[in-house]
């Protein structure tokens, strides 16, 4: 098994100052799936001889004019008057591990499972650490190639919230600019009519996450399997092109994202 070294663990802070004592209210949904946590991985490859750390002191000093646009990400949880989690938004940035391994990505890949895998992003359980944060594990291949690992709990993120972050973070670190920034709503107004202070709408959907989320609480010692997908550039743009509609300008061209 290839060595993994971490070789520092940082805090990268945002360039501008969040509004002090603003909150993010969490829905509903994302307070039944308090239990839940994401882990992720996205690797990509070299792109030419670059000096050991080059790469991911760039990735560094990207995120943290991109994380202007998502307070969220660097928010801490905490409990409010009511005992419901709410993300504070917090000066004090997210955690960066930064790590090498040995060998180039490719082979890396070619033998790759949950086990080594699990080598490439940071996780500590959140019941300890009331102030959970996101963290950020950048492993650095010596002969080429990259690995980005993002670890956190569904209350700060889901799997759609992140990929949309990590697409933000490939926009400000190449192009230089965020091509889409992220736009946050507000929780949807009650319904007309209902002027009850603590009512709760849409009990039965509710119930039913909470009754499938118990169901998965105690799973069977199962083993789990790792897949990984590569799509290379002219894979990518041939499925683009066969989705692009007749007639179609430029302006409305289909986004792998």
């Amino acid at each position: 098994m290839a060595e993994v070294r971490i070789i520092c663990t940082r805090t990268v802070v945002s360039t501008r100052p969040v509004q002090v004592g603003k909150c993010h209210a969490l829905s509903v949904l994302d307070r039944i799936m308090e239990k839940k946590h994401l882990r992720m991985v996205l690797y990509y490859p070299s792109m030419g001889v670059t000096e050991p750390g080059e790469v991911t002191r760039r990735r560094r000093e990207s995120i943290s004019g991109e994380l202007i646009s998502f307070p969220i990400m660097t928010g801490r949880l905490e409990r409010n008057e009511r005992g419901q989690w709410s993300a504070k938004y917090n000066d004090a940035g997210v955690r960066m591990v930064e790590a090498r391994a040995e060998g180039t990505l490719e082979e890396w890949l070619r033998n790759v499972d949950r086990e080594k895998e699990l080598m490439l992003v940071y996780w500590e359980e959140m019941d300890h650490h009331p102030l959970f944060w996101s963290t950020f594990y950048l492993t650095e291949f010596e002969d080429g190639g990259l690995a980005i690992g993002l670890s956190g709990t569904h209350l700060l993120a889901d799997l759609t919230s992140a990929t949309v972050f990590l697409k933000a973070w490939a926009d400000t670190s190449f192009p230089g600019q965020m091509l889409q920034p992220p736009l946050f709503h507000p929780l949807p107004p009650r319904r007309p009519g209902n002027r009850t202070p603590d009512h709760r709408p849409y009990t039965s959907l509710i119930n039913h996450y909470k009754y499938s989320i118990k169901k998965s609480m105690h799973p069977a010692n199962k083993k789990h399997t790792t897949v990984a997908f590569a799509f290379s550039e002219s894979m990518v743009r041939a499925c683009i092109a066969m989705a692009q509609p007749i007639g179609a300008t430029n302006r409305s061209n289909p986004s792998p994202f």
